[in-house]
Order: C-alpha cells, then structure tokens, then sequence
C-alpha cells in the first residue's frame, strides 16, 4: 500500500508540474515544448494577474484575441534579469510568435538586442524606448504629469491640506507623476483661494521598486504626522499597506492614491488612481500591427487626449471632488493645449518645463510648500 501512495504522488507531482509549465509557456530558459502564438506578452517576473503592468497589458492582448481569435500566450521570466527576458523572448519566437508585448523599462536592454536578433517581429516597448530603436520595435511612452496632475488637483479639491508622494526609482515616469502631483494641488490651491502654505506636502523616493517593511513604517509615520493622504508612487502597496494599519488604530482616516492601474481592490484606504491607460493603448498598436501602419523605429507618446491618462472616477472614494469638477479639470487639460503642455516633466532635457529634481521645480509652487525628505 506504502509503495502504491508513493507511486501515486509521484504521478500527481509530474502532472502537476506539466500543468504549470503548459499554463502560462514556461518559466525560466526557453521550453522544448513550445505553445504556438502570434502575439505573446513577457511578464517582468510577476504574475499575469498582477494589477499592474503586466496584467494590464495583457487585457489589451486578450481584446484583441477575443475579438479575432489570433492565438495568445504568455511567458513569466523566473527573475528580472536581461538573460532571462531574451530566453522567454527567444521561445516566444519560436512558437511564431509574430508581436511580443514587453511591459516595463526592466526590459530595455533586452529589447535592444532581441530587435535586432528578430527583424521580422514587432515589439511593443511599454514605459522605455530600446536604444538605437529599429523599425520593428516602438518605444510607448505615456505623459505621466497629466495623471500626476489629476491626482494631486482632485486631492486639494477635496480637502486635503497635507499630502505625501512616496516615491520609488527616480526615473522620469515617476518624476513627471510626482511633479504633476504637486503642481496639480498648486493648482487647486490657487482656485480656491487658499495661502501660501496652506497646502504643504512631504515628498520623498525610496530609490527603488520594492515593496519592504521599513517603507511601509515610514509611510505610517507620515501618517502619524499627520499627512492625510498618500500618492504610492512606483510601489504603491507600501502606501496602501501603511493606510491599512493606520487605519486600524486611528480615530481617522488616512488615504492612499494607487498609480499606473486602477487600485480601488487593493486597499479600502484607495481614494483614487491616477492611471495609465495601458489596455486601449496595448489594443490598438497590435491593431495598427495587423493594419499595416505600425510606425516603429521611434517612441510614442500618450496623452489624456488619447484617453491614456485618467482617474477612476467611477471607483473613487470622493466625498467633495465631484464628477463634474473631474470633467471640467479635463476639459481644461484636453482644450488647452499650452496649459496641458506646461506641466512640469522630470527629464531636464533643457525644455523650459523640465527639471533635474524636485528641489530644483517645488520654487515654483505658487502655494503648496514642499518638505523634501530624499529627492532624486
């Protein structure tokens, strides 16, 4: 009987690990038993579900799928390392694939040699442009201030006095997001006639893309000093799980602000999102891709006029902030195009809205006083 267990669970292991391999193409070095797909996403090492990047690309994937029945599928590298991007790129490739999804600036470098390896297949680069970018391969930016800005706008409205940004990695997209940020309260501020200094906010980066217990404290003790508000930006669960265990022990409520994606199932404490649009913009280069009028070879950006920033208003937690004021702030955005164009941007490229750090743009604010903690 001992022996006919043992056989038993052995069976159940290898099936069980076949079922793993098959359900998503495979992890870690290209699979001998590839799964046949024209388009294929590459996660960046987290799961296809993950409420971000990953998954929201892939749902522009799976439109497009459903609606036309071309073949899908989806790789998850076991690490984030270029190595391991160009394996699950290379097996990719010999399963047909014909357009890999590469959601994430992880995989820059691995892109910049994989279009040139595989001339014949389009690679939709979300959040980085590869260097020396071919015609196979299009760098799909997003102007993150704008959403930034919304944030920080609808937040002053309102009627938060004290904010926080907490960001990750200082590269640019978190940059704009937070300078958006700040300028949209300043802005808000401004319409409603508050002084200078009433609305102040405590801005920091953490210098990475990670979620740890020390971030999580430090933005309690944010909280516990008394800022209302958070804009998790880059690791937004380090916010949300801070709101949580605040909230727990407080006689008030103090709030997170979810980036890229929708966050609202994250955390009760998500006010709002201030989104990247990832699905429709995802949808609509593998389109233009089976259109024929695919423009490679250069970096796209998107905008609110493209529908790719935005708030969820329809999952928001407002109380003040009504969906008109939402509608007016992005007609404002979406008709001005001086103002849209002058918000400020994180890539000190000499343009006159582009600053190195935030020491060098919170001057500016006409109202909002900034208390840098770590700046980039």
């Amino acid at each position: 009987m001992k022996k006919l267990l043992s056989l038993l669970m052995a069976l159940l292991m290898v099936f069980a690990l076949v079922g793993c391999s098959g359900g998503n193409g495979g992890e870690g070095e290209p699979q001998s038993d590839v799964i046949q797909a024209e388009i294929v996403l590459v996660t960046d090492a987290k799961s296809v579900d993950d409420k971000g990047f990953n998954q929201y690309s892939w749902e522009g994937v799976v439109q497009y799928a459903n609606e036309t029945g071309v073949s899908t599928n989806y790789y998850m590298p076991t690490e984030q390392t270029t190595e391991q991007y160009l394996a699950q790129i290379a097996t990719a490739v010999k399963g047909g694939a014909k357009i890999i999804v590469c959601p994430g600036y992880l995989f820059g470098d691995a892109v910049s040699e994989a279009q040139f390896t595989y001339p014949d297949v389009k690679f939709i680069c979300i959040d980085f442009t590869p260097n020396d970018v071919q015609s196979n391969a299009l760098g799909v930016l997003f102007e993150e201030e704008e959403s930034g800005f919304l944030a920080g706008y609808a937040a002053v409205k309102e009627g938060f006095r004290s904010l926080g940004f907490d960001g990750a990695l200082a590269v640019p997209a978190v940059k704009n997001f937070g300078y958006g940020y700040l300028a949209g309260a300043d802005y808000a501020a401004k319409e409603l006639g508050l002084a200078k200094g009433d609305v102040t906010v405590k801005y920091s980066y953490t210098g990475e893309f990670a979620e740890k217990p020390e971030f999580v404290t430090a933005d309690q003790a944010w909280y516990t000093d008394g800022v209302e508000v958070i804009f998790g930006c880059g690791s937004p669960r380090n916010a949300f799980e801070a709101a949580d265990k605040f909230n727990a022990t407080s006689d008030h409520v103090a709030w997170a602000i979810g980036v890229d994606t929708n966050c609202a199932d994250q955390s009760e404490y998500v006010i709002t999102s201030a989104m990247k649009n990832l699905s429709p913009v995802v949808y609509a280069l593998i389109k233009e891709v089976y259109a024929g009028t695919f423009e490679g070879g250069t970096s796209k950006y998107y905008n609110i006029k493209d529908g790719a920033s935005a708030l969820p208003m329809e999952s928001s937690k407002f109380e003040n902030f009504t969906q008109a004021d939402y509608e007016a702030i992005v007609n404002k955005l979406t008709s001005d195009e001086a103002f849209r164009t002058s918000l400020p941007t994180g890539y000190s490229n000499g343009e006159a809205n582009d600053y190195v750090n935030c020491a060098d743009f919170a001057p500016t604010l006409e109202i909002v006083t900034v208390d840098i903690v770590k700046d980039s």
